[in-house]
């Protein structure tokens, strides 16, 4: 995938059954697409945010807390766009206890990085 210093685009895979514990980020804007399988969203409380396949996604504001977890048969693919606040970086608050193994969940990044905008 490709990285700015404002902005990050990755691929995270899930094995079934798999996903992220409740998290926030004061620094970032997220923006999530289903490309392969079907993933749940939640938010603070297990308030169900929806469930989406391909093609489809949802939007992450920055402190909002969220959780996700992979729902289809088979693994799961989501891409994920990141918007950071200049000279900020990428911060993560977790809010509680792992639902999930880290190593159900596989994050490629890619080599392309931009430190100069153009």
């Amino acid at each position: 995938m490709c990285q700015t210093p404002t902005m990050r685009g990755s691929v995270h895979v899930l094995r079934q059954g798999s996903g992220e514990s409740l998290h926030s980020h004061s620094t970032v804007d997220g923006f999530w697409m289903v490309l392969t399988g079907r993933v749940r969203f939640y938010g603070d409380g297990d308030v169900y945010y929806g469930e989406f396949g391909p093609m489809e996604g949802i939007m992450m504001p920055r402190h909002n807390r969220y959780w996700f977890e992979s729902v289809g048969e088979g693994d799961s693919e989501i891409l994920q766009v990141l918007h950071f606040e200049l000279h900020k970086g990428f911060e993560r608050e977790e809010h509680d206890e792992p639902k999930f193994k880290k190593e159900d969940v596989r994050l490629f990044y890619g080599g392309t990085r931009f430190d100069k905008q153009n």
